[in-house]
């Protein structure tokens, strides 16, 4: 389960990591927007919206910080996954 939530995380930057829109203020309607429009491609679109969702980051942030959110994310699991 790990290696895949690894691997969709991976597919998640990749996707997303060229586009820099950025949100207004933090309004939770766009915080929601951009986390669903990260997500919204994604096999496991719940997983990913609810791990970003859980970092206190994620909150007003644009689409290249939910990236690097995600990449903390995976990095975290990979080197649990380690252990």
């Amino acid at each position: 389960m790990k290696s895949v939530s690894c691997l969709f995380f991976l597919v998640l930057i990749l996707a997303i990591w060229p586009r820099r829109i950025l949100t207004h203020g933090g309004n939770k309607n766009n915080h929601t927007d951009i986390l669903t429009e990260a997500c919204g491609k994604m096999p496991y679109k719940d997983l990913c919206i609810s791990s970003i969702k859980d970092d206190d980051e994620s909150l007003g942030s644009d689409l290249h910080n939910v990236a690097r959110i995600a990449v903390k994310i995976v990095w975290i699991n990979a080197t649990e996954a380690q252990d």
